[in-house]
């Protein structure tokens, strides 16, 4: 059976503070646009930094758990699942922005190994260091796997993300061309093993044309190696929302996986 589209794990809202006041949408809008694009499950997914782990950064340090839980309750409707969940992401030290305990308050994490555009947190190298990019990209990878975290209810959010080198012309292309697919492997064999998810993200297949086989590579490596899947938007606008599902089937047919390799929390 062929992988269906019943859910949207990485979906933000006004809480992000990433998005100007008044441009983002609330918790009703998350749940008409599943409604809409006949979705069974949707996760909230803002910004977050767990205030018990140290932060320099003045933009995280505004995104702990106090600010995300503004949007509880979540409202209910009869036919769609919506879950509370966070993005919570990696520092240039590897220390990751979740720890055990705060990860039991929500059903559902992300964890963005791929945001190494916040220059001075996220990393310090140059944009145009390529081979350091690339080694830092597998070692934000493999902490996470390393992590005395709820691996199963954590997804690995947009692994071929533009914003692994946003400075360079396809330069996100030019660090995953370099990993080889035994290094893929050793990771992804990890990754099924723990039985984390892996993102299939509408914004990680963005590249000039002729280069899209580099970006569908990991996916297919990591299928090979018993990986599941979630579909994730990282809506952060409403005409985020409206493309979605025109992007999840364009990438789905793409990669042809079927509904056995869909990744459940």
């Amino acid at each position: 059976m062929d992988f269906i589209i019943d859910h949207d794990y990485h979906v933000h809202s006004q809480l992000s503070i990433d998005i100007a006041a008044g441009e983002g949408y609330d918790n009703d809008a998350i749940l008409d646009y599943a409604d809409k694009s006949s979705l069974k499950k949707v996760c909230l997914t803002n910004h977050f930094w767990d205030e018990t782990v140290p932060c320099d950064f003045e933009w995280y340090q505004q995104q702990g758990y106090t600010h995300l839980s503004k949007a509880l309750p979540l409202p209910k409707r009869d036919d769609v699942e919506f879950f509370f969940g966070c993005e919570a992401d990696v520092d240039k030290n590897l220390n990751i922005g979740i720890t055990k305990q705060t990860a039991e308050k929500f059903d559902f994490i992300i964890v963005s190994t791929t945001h190494m555009h916040m220059q001075g947190f996220t990393t310090d190298l140059a944009a145009y260091d390529i081979n350091g990019r690339r080694e830092e990209y597998l070692a934000r990878i493999k902490k996470v796997l390393s992590a005395d975290l709820p691996l199963k209810k954590i997804g690995l959010a947009h692994l071929t993300s533009v914003l692994i080198c946003p400075d360079v012309e396809d330069g996100h292309i030019k660090v995953l061309s370099g990993i080889s697919d035994s290094e893929y492997k050793d990771v992804f064999a990890k990754v099924a093993a723990l039985g984390a998810g892996i993102e299939i993200n509408v914004k990680a297949f963005r590249c000039s044309d002729g280069l899209v086989d580099e970006l569908l590579r990991p996916y297919k490596i990591a299928a090979e190696c018993g990986c599941r899947f979630y579909l994730g938007s990282d809506s952060h606008f409403p005409n985020d929302l409206a493309t979605a599902k025109d992007g999840f089937k364009r990438i789905l047919n793409m990669l042809a996986f079927e509904e056995e390799q869909k990744f459940r929390f």
